[in-house]
């Protein structure tokens, strides 16, 4: 009987492993719990205000999630959510945490993943606190600073209220960015770094919380550790200026040991890491927080951002963007090649609809398919998205609830979801709504290449298909979804070969 017990055991074990998704840390292409390789297309869904989470109840343009947004992300091609599940949610009151909270955030995992939904679990923040213009941990966390908010970024104080918070039509007044230079902002992320006053016993006790509510979740892609993270006390050690010293002297050394800690309750969720905002170049990350020898469970986190904008979010250079987005994305590059890992762009955008805007966005998408990468757009609704000034234009939706159909048509391009092998090479584009795929056939995995296209923006008049070499196939099961099927007869000939694919609009 206790052999039998200790065989059941084993294997619920490794059914549960395998039931989660990994990184092929050859490929460095992200796997389901079949084999395939995965390209995620989502978006944010990050509510920065309590209750921290979308309206479950009833449709708005700006803060629910409901079926029928649901469906609509289906039906446009997302199959990812990179969730903001928010400290000052998950812990209310210093060490009170909230078994509601958790729960409906996992309720929302849930339903997104039974309709083939696939989400991020990011502990989100964007300057710590509503004490800096922003929001992410519990006011206890903070350090005030020894000069008022938000100097010395600027030479006076904002009026506060009985909170300590300042007035957010004034934060508004300035981009959020320059408000992680505030004292305050600098020394919070130094306690946190540092374990001052026990802050960073604290930010692991909330990611305590967090993994024992997900750990045995099928649709979570990974935690994100912390999103955009700054350099710590700059004013008193300025050397954490210098490139990579922050991320060797503060961030990573947090990082290894928030690992460990998660490694016990998960021993196989992704983690993904972000490193420092503003790191351009010689970052000082040598490999992920587990190693090289974990490729296969955690992922470099990075976001490309247009960095020359004007206030209604429009860029006010296209030229320039697209050559600063494209530094970008050959520093992510760089940095995945040199710690031999899997990346993944969990955000970009936060744009409107404009022609220059969707230009903008159309970059970042063809370079994503160019490198093989996985995608966030930055939001999918407004979201109570109080740190940044064009957070109306950055939603699919405009206030009245009209749909932006000019970004939805952008971001809803066709490509392959997941794949029965490798990808090789993919492209769109959007003008012809021409598609061209190769990927290297696995004959050993046994599900088969999914494709998803938009039939009614980019094919309302049908589409036909090329695909070589003879013998393989290909169906139309349902709208917008193409399977690509290779009859068992030929695999074996096809094992380590590769197949290419082609739509054309009719």
């Amino acid at each position: 009987m206790e052999k039998i017990t200790i065989f059941l055991s084993t294997f619920l074990l490794i059914k549960m492993v395998i039931g989660f998704i990994s990184v092929d840390p050859t490929s460095r292409m992200i796997l389901d719990n079949n084999g395939r390789s995965i390209l995620f297309h989502g978006v944010n869904m990050v509510t920065k205000e309590f209750p921290y989470h979308p309206n479950l109840e009833e449709w708005s343009p700006e803060m629910s999630l409901v079926q029928e947004d649901i469906d609509n992300l289906k039906k446009w091609g997302f199959n990812g959510v990179r969730l903001g599940v928010m400290w000052p949610g998950v812990e209310p009151e210093e060490g009170v945490y909230n078994a509601t909270y958790l729960a409906t955030m996992r309720k929302i995992v849930d339903l997104l993943g039974a309709n083939g939904i696939y989400s991020i679990v990011d502990m989100h923040q964007d300057v710590l606190s509503p004490k800096f213009c922003g929001e992410g941990v519990p006011d206890y966390i903070v350090d005030p600073g020894v000069v008022p908010f938000p100097e010395p970024y600027l030479p006076y104080p904002f009026p506060v209220d009985e909170h300590g918070y300042p007035n957010l039509t004034q934060c508004l007044e300035h981009n959020f960015l320059y408000y992680y230079f505030s004292d305050g902002a600098c020394r919070t992320f130094e306690k946190i770094f540092l374990n001052y006053d026990n802050a960073r016993d604290a930010f692991f006790n909330f990611w305590n919380q967090v993994v024992e509510t997900f750990k045995d979740s099928e649709y979570v892609i990974g935690y994100e550790l912390i999103n955009e993270p700054f350099f710590g006390d700059i004013y008193t050690h300025p050397s954490l200026l210098v490139s990579g010293n922050a991320e060797k002297e503060r961030l990573m050394p947090m990082y290894k040991m928030l690992y460990e800690q998660i490694r016990v309750k998960d021993p196989s969720h992704i983690v993904l890491f972000d490193d420092i905002l503003g790191q351009l170049i010689n970052g000082g990350f040598d490999s992920g927080p587990g190693g090289f020898e974990d490729n296969d469970k955690q992922l470099y986190s990075y976001h490309i951002y247009c960095i020359t904008k004007k206030e209604s979010g429009e860029p006010s250079n296209l030229l320039f963007c697209n050559i600063t987005d494209q530094i970008f994305w050959d520093l992510a590059q760089y940095e995945r090649d040199r710690m031999k890992i899997g990346g993944i762009l969990t955000e970009f955008g936060a744009d409107d609809q404009d022609v220059s805007s969707l230009e903008a966005l159309n970059y970042v998408e063809m370079n994503a398919d160019k490198q093989l990468q996985s995608y966030f757009y930055w939001q999918f609704k407004f979201f109570d998205d109080i740190t940044t000034t064009a957070s109306v234009s950055e939603s699919f939706y405009f206030p009245n609830g009209t749909l932006k159909t000019g970004k939805v048509k952008t971001l809803s391009r066709t490509y392959a979801q997941a794949i029965q092998g490798i990808p090789m090479m993919m492209n769109f584009d959007p003008i012809t709504s021409k598609f061209q795929f190769k990927f290297q056939f696995n004959s050993s995995i046994p599900l088969q290449t999914e494709i998803y296209l938009n039939e009614e923006y980019y094919y309302p008049n049908g589409f036909s298909v090329n695909i070589s070499p003879n013998g393989v196939q290909w169906t139309h099961p349902e709208e917008n979804k193409i399977e690509i099927i290779v009859p068992e007869v030929i695999q074996p000939d096809l094992n380590g070969h590769n197949i290419t694919f082609s739509i054309i609009a009719n």
